[in-house]
């Protein structure tokens, strides 16, 4: 048996199936901002923002 998209949003709106929990656990913790998942916190950690510009930086390809 496979389970298609259909039957995993069956799942997670499910209150009786643990799946809810899971779903409802993961969305409370991406929207903390006191939780390391949630996106104000990735900046903190030093790295790289992706596809973005880094303040500060001129670009490459710009000539004086």
């Amino acid at each position: 048996m496979s389970h298609n998209p259909n039957d995993q949003r069956s799942d997670v709106k499910n209150p009786n199936n643990p799946a809810h929990k899971q779903d409802r656990d993961n969305r409370s913790n991406q929207k903390n901002p006191n939780h390391p998942a949630h996106p104000s916190r990735q900046a903190d950690t030093g790295g790289s923002s992706p596809g973005g510009p880094v303040p500060g930086s001129s670009p490459s390809n710009t000539k004086r």
